[in-house]
């Protein structure tokens, strides 16, 4: 099914279901305040139907992970605490002559 459909219906539906909540208030013994946690489930239910259709409908793998860059994460920035041992000590430049 499509996704937009899905998006166009679950307002509808949600509206309807107050409506039949609010019957159940007036005319039976179940009230707003026990049946209010069927208005999540049904959102819950509508929201993992909207996005099963838009994996469904999506080209590729539905879940799929971006590339893992390893260059990108390493090395460390400079802004990187030096250990305690080395605190102490003057910089050293990056020939290695001081």
């Amino acid at each position: 099914m499509n996704n937009n459909l899905v998006t166009a219906i679950r307002g509808p539906i949600l509206l309807m279901l107050v409506g039949a909540l609010f019957a159940f208030d007036h005319f039976t013994a179940y009230s707003i305040g026990r049946t209010w946690p069927v208005l999540l489930i049904a959102a819950g239910i509508l929201a993992l139907w909207s996005r099963f259709t838009a994996a469904a409908n999506a080209p590729g793998e539905p879940f799929s992970r971006p590339p893992y860059h390893a260059a990108s994460s390493f090395p460390p920035s400079a802004s990187v605490t030096p250990p305690a041992e080395t605190a102490g000590r003057p910089p050293v430049s990056p020939g290695g002559a001081q």
